[in-house]
């Protein structure tokens, strides 16, 4: 769980800054993605607030953001899990979650998109690749790699640019 809250984070959170000329285009987007992936690392020098006030502006106030994880631990049968998260519960989970990964990095590239004419709204599909240690205990990291798929509905309101739905599917694999 911990995993898909960095992963969607880096994923799909786009500020107006993604925005040419109030239009929404490919190249915007893709540089969105690549500086929006730091919200989650430890490294980022934003302070809690900073990441509330950035998603609280950047995400639908009814917004769906979900995932199917599929988790492979060496040695056991890979375990399934379901997550569908609104706005508060989301924002709530970055902020916890990007405190107890340790030497997480992660790689996002725009798969495909689809902007409409008006380059108010676009569907748009990523894939992120990412790796790092999660806690399996209080005291105990174990090393992972994952891929995660997400399609995405985002638009624009007032120059601002708003993700509506995110629709996930991760693979987790623990590496021994």
């Amino acid at each position: 769980m911990r995993f898909f809250k960095l992963a969607l984070a880096a994923m799909m959170f786009l500020p107006a800054e993604a925005l040419a000329n109030d239009r929404i285009t490919p190249v915007a987007l893709q540089k969105f993605l690549d500086e929006t992936t730091a919200l989650t690392h430890q490294t980022s020098t934003l302070t809690d607030q900073d990441i509330s006030s950035y998603l609280t502006k950047h995400l639908s106030d009814t917004g769906r953001f979900a995932s199917s994880v599929l988790y492979e631990v060496p040695g056991h049968p890979p375990t399934p899990k379901d997550i569908l998260l609104n706005k508060e519960q989301f924002i709530s989970n970055v902020i916890s979650g990007r405190k107890q990964m340790r030497d997480y990095t992660s790689s996002v590239k725009l798969y495909a998109h689809s902007i409409r004419p008006d380059g108010q709204s676009a569907d748009i599909e990523t894939i992120t690749n990412e790796r790092g240690q999660m806690p399996v205990s209080p005291t105990d990291f174990m090393p992972f790699e994952g891929t995660t798929v997400c399609k995405q509905k985002l638009y624009m309101v007032q120059g601002e640019l708003i993700l509506s739905q995110a629709d996930c599917e991760s693979r987790i694999g623990f590496i021994e």
